[in-house]
């Protein structure tokens, strides 16, 4: 299981109004390893992807997240979903976690949304894998 912090990637914000419905479209966490870092430069999952794990039990593009949600409250906005879990798990150098967008029809429009680093080092997983969100949801960003 992790507990980790996700960053926001900054170009999510210049679409997230208009052009990602946490809703209706289809958001997906994606398990990386340990050559992954976060970084602003990336915006579509083809930025990153070379760094996604393999492994038994894992399929490429990684978990479609459910009750996935982007709620505001005055000037806070809060990505939240319910927590991501892998049943049966093996795979080795796990490291951080991608969420983005997926878009079957377009590649350039799997907006990444946020990352994190899952431990302080790689690990290995041998069995059920979770991510649990935190209670305040993915993500909390304050605009303005």
């Amino acid at each position: 299981m992790a507990d980790a912090v996700f960053q926001l990637y900054d170009a999510v914000l210049d679409v997230v109004d208009g052009d990602i419905d946490f809703a209706s479209d289809t958001i997906m966490v994606a398990l990386m390893s340990a050559g992954f870092a976060h970084d602003n430069a990336h915006t579509v999952w083809g930025d990153v992807s070379a760094h996604e794990i393999s492994g038994a039990g894992y399929t490429a593009g990684g978990l479609a997240l459910t009750g996935a949600t982007w709620a505001r409250s005055g000037s806070v906005r809060t990505l939240d979903a319910n927590d991501a879990v892998w049943s049966a798990l093996t795979a080795t150098g796990v490291l951080g976690a991608v969420v983005y967008r997926a878009d079957a029809s377009d590649p350039a429009k799997r907006y990444l949304v946020a990352s994190g680093q899952l431990d302080a080092a790689a690990f290995n997983v041998d069995g059920k894998y979770e991510i649990l969100w935190p209670a305040t949801g993915i993500l909390r960003q304050r605009k303005g």
